[in-house]
This record gives structure tokens, C-alpha cells and sequence, in this order.
């Protein structure tokens, strides 16, 4: 899926790599908390993971 970015005159961006810098420069801080939510849901259930390993181990 290409994002194309259309300035005040309409024109066609000069490139898709320009139209994404846009949109992430745009979305920032919505990508970066999505990625906090996701990594600290991810660390989350190794944690859990890691901890019933570690209890069957024992046993």
C-alpha cells in the first residue's frame, strides 16, 4: 500500500519514500506508543513464559 502525500497545489509527491517520511513525521508519537504498548506487552508474557519455565523446572 503506497501513502501519497498531496501538497496545497495537489501535485504528486516527488516520491513514496518522501510521502512515508511525511506520514510518519505526522504520526510520530502515535507510532511510538504504539510500539511502547506492544514491546511492553511482548516483555509481559516472556515474563510469564520465563517464570513457568523456571516453576517446572523445580518440580
Amino acid at each position: 500500500m503506497y501513502l501519497l502525500y498531496f501538497d496545497q497545489t495537489g501535485d504528486k509527491a516527488h516520491s513514496i519514500g518522501y510521502s512515508i517520511g511525511y506520514f510518519i513525521g505526522d504520526n510520530l508519537l502515535f507510532i511510538l506508543l504504539g510500539l511502547i504498548i506492544i514491546a511492553g506487552l511482548f516483555g509481559f508474557f516472556l515474563y510469564k513464559m520465563i517464570k513457568n519455565n523456571k516453576r517446572q523446572i523445580k518440580n
